[in-house]
């Protein structure tokens, strides 16, 4: 039998068995923070108080102290309990002190603390401590994370502050002052009043920063700590735990700066790579890029060979970006002439600084690499037709064990390596032939908006298209949908697997029939193709089927009896565009056209050689899972590449806990949205409200003319565009492949980023449909619903007036009609 026993906090060892608040204190104080004195009860019961307990309380003072619980688990990492047991304040005599232990220890067996430890940890009933604490005059209390557990972000401090104790801020009875500090810098980023005047003042802050940092170095993981600031103005800590609430950290894949003034964008590679990537994707299509992209520089003898250090890409908070300081070292150092060509052909914009970065050399020192340069853009044939060899004959066979089938893979990179390297070569003259025709219209001048829609309509009507065919064999099997008897109640109205087992199905006809036949052709394309963890239509043809879907049901729904793209009210001649520019011009199309052709093959041909790998991996997840090394299928990608292998063969099942965590933080990665042009490393943003304009209308580059009106929809992923009608404008952050049958049923584009080579612009001028992108805050500015006017000839798109609407109303209710939304 136990006897009730008292614990001074400084005696605290960690073979005593005090619960999580009483070891949390005692850590503290090993920290040589200030921590207001107080003893654990151990072993109580109620009714069954230590020998000593009034002497030990008259050695506090004999005034007003806290009795809190302190229970086996609870601040742990694993849960806090936080709530779930008692604490109860200002407890002043014995008499009030031994009540208030009662209290504590029949909370361990209260409804919500059964409950609470019931759902988050494996614990039955458990030893509860008893903290009792000298309470503090508090002026202001509160609480503080070491990082933000909100956001995840690790490099924010987040404090809270309420004046008195902090009773009532824990328990979410009082609303906080709410601050969130740069950790790195000091520096206040957000400030939240819930008065007029601060609680806390630079001194507080200071103070509760650099003690804060020291515990959680000290400790080695992040922090929740409470804390209360006395009347004399000093801090007393009264607790500490670890978040249990955190991911991975965001940033833990990043890459390292080559120098802190590289310049970054987003621009070009989220069309390929939206969003963040997993840590698979990362190792693979990531490396591959640089490495690809390492060997066009050692082409032009700007690098003697590959670097480990990512100079090309980076990757920060999940989230690929290319370095446009890297891109700028061809122009600067082979060609001699400025980045304002090669940042307008990425990024839709001039970015000066570049030409700053970097000294152009003499002509004698850059004649060989010029030569060198000419060799490779004329290359791209070749390229392509390396591609179409590794797309036909590369051969990843599943092997007998775990571990040989990752050995397979690795020691068949290269290829995939050769894969990237051939598609960016392949790809340079597409990226040069827009800013060409630019500067010859513009006569050498800064281009005008005209300029740019000049250009975006030569571009047009280039033929055999990658890009096109995948736009118009949707729109085929959509118009062969369409007659077919019962198509609504066979097709469109159900689930996308009964609607594939349709198409599987002799019913279907000939529209089952174009949709194998589309399958054989691109069926190794999807949504993010680039991304290792998503499958190829050919493997999970469910997303396909559903873009399908929802531009037929809008079609039939406006009694629409065929697929065609929205008629523009306003639209220009691209071939009179064409028809006026002289034999100079006209040339540069056509080869412009070719160069656009090129590029889509190649493309076509990478993600072709990338499906082989995606298989691969499957297999090897499928294989994992079989032997336990996993958890599920899913797990694979939250691995690098490396970490897979050094998994399979050290077995050591706690490196899932990260995988697990990397999982989560993947969901917080994919909410972030940065600038499209940064230097060193990006913050992420939040939408400034003060750049929208008053008058909502909001300028763009045009990539494809004409002018329409219909309802705005917001799409920022391909799956919230199944909310799109017939006639809608939409306006989202980027498009790629997957996106491309819904252009069948839009009646305009508009995107925050991308240029006249992207994808929404190719499949836009292909369709007829008036388009602007790099806008930078079209998503941000309108609402679903809103009545916008797209124009495309002047390359903006605003809110239509009210006499504008009802126009636009009454013409929509029009059946029939295909802007009816």
């Amino acid at each position: 039998m136990s006897f009730p026993r008292i614990i001074q906090f400084h005696d605290i060892n960690q073979d005593d068995a005090v619960g999580g608040k009483a070891s949390g204190l005692a850590r503290l104080i090993d920290m040589q923070l200030y921590v207001p004195p107080g003893f654990v009860i151990l072993d109580a019961e109620p009714g069954n108080y230590p020998a000593k307990l009034e002497q030990n309380y008259l050695a506090l003072g004999g005034g007003k102290v806290a009795v809190r619980s302190s229970a086996i688990g609870e601040d742990s990492a694993g849960a806090s309990f936080a709530g779930q047991y008692e604490t109860i304040l200002d407890v002043d005599g014995i008499e009030e002190l031994q009540a208030a232990i009662d209290q504590c220890l029949n909370s361990t067996v209260n409804e919500r603390a059964s409950a609470y430890r019931s759902d988050q940890t494996s614990l039955g009933n458990v030893p509860m401590a008893i903290v009792v604490q000298e309470m503090v005059n508090a002026k202001s209390a509160g609480v503080l994370f070491t990082v933000d557990p909100v956001s995840n972000r690790r490099d924010h401090m987040v404090i809270d502050a309420v004046k008195g104790t902090g009773e009532k801020l824990v328990s979410g009875e009082a609303t906080p002052d709410h601050y969130v500090f740069d950790r790195s810098k000091g520096k206040l980023i957000t400030k939240e009043l819930t008065g007029n005047k601060s609680i806390l003042n630079p001194d507080n802050f200071r103070q509760l920063i650099k003690e804060s940092q020291k515990a959680e170095q000290i400790a080695g993981e992040p922090l929740d700590m409470e804390w209360a600031i006395d009347e004399d103005g000093d801090i007393c800590w009264l607790q500490a735990r670890p978040i249990t609430t955190l991911s991975s950290d965001l940033n833990e894949l990043d890459t390292t700066l080559p120098t802190p003034d590289q310049i970054y964008t987003k621009c070009n590679v989220s069309e390929a790579l939206p969003g963040a990537l997993c840590p698979l994707t990362h190792s693979v299509t990531g490396q591959g890029l640089e490495i690809g992209m390492q060997r066009v520089l050692m082409d032009v003898d700007l690098l003697d060979k590959e670097q480990e250090q990512w100079i090309m890409f980076g990757s920060f908070y999940g989230h690929l970006f290319i370095n446009m300081s890297g891109l700028a070292l061809t122009p600067r150092k082979v060609l001699g002439t400025s980045a304002d060509d090669m940042s307008l052909a990425v990024c839709g914009r001039v970015i000066p600084e570049l030409d700053q970065q970097v000294d152009v050399p003499p002509l004698k020192e850059r004649l060989p690499r010029i030569i060198k340069h000419i060799k490779t853009v004329l290359s791209g044939k070749k390229q392509r037709q390396r591609l179409q060899e590794l797309a036909d004959t590369l051969e990843l066979p599943q092997q007998n064990t775990v571990l040989e089938q990752w050995q397979m893979i690795d020691t068949t990179m290269e290829p995939l390596h050769a894969a990237h390297h051939a598609h960016l070569v392949s790809s340079m003259g597409a990226g040069m032939m827009a800013p060409l025709l630019l500067g010859i219209l513009a006569k050498g001048q800064t281009p005008t908006d005209e300029h740019h829609m000049q250009v975006a309509a030569l571009l047009a009507g280039a033929e055999d298209v990658e890009s096109a065919d995948i736009a118009k064999g949707a729109t085929d099997i959509q118009q062969l949908l369409l007659k077919q008897p019962h198509i609504r109640e066979r097709f469109i109205n159900v689930s996308a697997p009964e609607a594939y087992s349709y198409l599987r199905s002799s019913d279907s006809g000939a529209a089952g029939k174009a949709f194998f036949n589309y399958l054989k052709r691109h069926g190794h394309r999807s949504i993010s193709e680039m991304d290792i963890r998503i499958k190829e239509w050919a493997s999970d043809p469910m997303p396909l089927i559903e873009s399908l879907q929802i531009p037929l049901k809008g079609m039939i729904d406006q009694e629409q009896t065929a697929v065609r793209p929205a008629t523009s009210i306003d639209s220009l001649s691209n071939e009179k565009i064409l028809a006026e520019q002289n034999f100079v011009v006209k040339k540069l199309v056509g080869i412009a056209h070719k160069a656009i052709r090129g590029r889509e093959a190649s493309k076509s041909l990478l993600v072709k050689v990338k499906q082989k790998y995606k298989a691969a991996y499957r297999q090897l997840g499928q294989m994992m899972v079989a032997e336990g090394l996993i958890t599920d299928n899913d797990q694979l990608y939250f691995f690098t590449h490396q970490e897979l292998g050094e998994l399979i063969r050290s077995q050591n099942t706690e490196m899932l806990k990260q995988a697990d965590m990397r999982r989560k933080a993947l969901d917080q990665q994919q909410n972030l949205t940065f600038p499209d042009v940064f230097t060193g490393v990006p913050t992420p943003v939040k939408p400034d409200l003060d750049k929208i304009p008053a008058d909502q209308l909001v300028k763009g580059k045009t990539v494809s003319r004409g002018k329409v009106m219909g309802h705005a929809k917001i799409a920022r992923t391909v799956a919230e565009a199944q909310k799109l009608e017939a006639g809608d404008i939409l306006i989202a952050p980027i498009t790629d492949v997957a996106w491309t049958p819904y252009f069948s049923l839009i009646g305009g584009l508009v995107t925050d980023i991308g240029s006249s080579v992207s994808h929404g612009a190719v499949v836009a001028r292909e369709y007829g449909l008036p388009a602007i992108v790099k806008t930078d805050i079209g998503t941000q500015t309108f609402k679903d619903g809103d009545v916008v006017i797209l124009d495309a000839n002047e390359g903006y798109v605003r809110i239509a007036t009210e006499q504008e609407a009802k126009i636009f109303h009454k013409k929509s209710s029009q059946p029939g009609n295909a802007a009816a939304a």
